[in-house]
């Protein structure tokens, strides 16, 4: 079975609350800690609003994971790219990823994502999947990759 991507809905926002805060999720992430709910409320709506991003729960026979991708500037989009730990480590992010390149973004876009140095698993995963180290930094490492 495949992945497949439905675009974020207002009855995800509970789903998206409870993954934001499960710590596998959240120590790996830029803000490394948990979002209050008063957070998640004002920054729900602004998701749903945005119309130069793309906002999807990935599905696999359920709901297990999160991608977005943020507009950054013309043909460039920040990635975030998380799944529940019981769907890791089993080619979904791959699958993802092909899903994205194959019905989303055109050739020639780029995608960015940004790691943190000790997250060695993302690190791993988008070096596979053919993105390159452009900025290390103290804490964080950024991969691109164009379509």
């Amino acid at each position: 079975m495949n992945v497949s991507l439905r675009e974020i809905q207002k009855k995800d926002k509970d789903l998206l609350l409870t993954w934001r805060n499960d710590p596998s999720i959240y120590l790996l992430g830029g803000q490394q800690r948990k979002v209050t709910l008063e957070e998640h409320n004002m920054w729900f709506p602004k998701l749903l609003e945005d119309e130069k991003s793309f906002n999807f729960i990935i599905t696999h026979g359920q709901d297990v994971g999160q991608l977005r991708l943020s507009f950054i500037e013309k043909d460039v989009y920040k990635i975030t790219l998380f799944f529940i730990e019981k769907y890791r480590k089993m080619g979904l992010g791959t699958q993802t990823l092909k899903a994205i390149q194959d019905t989303v973004l055109e050739r020639g876009q780029k995608i960015i994502a940004e790691i943190l140095k000790e997250n060695s698993a993302s690190l791993y995963f988008f070096t596979k999947n053919d993105f390159i180290v452009k900025l290390k930094s103290e804490r964080l490492m950024t991969l691109e990759k164009t379509i």
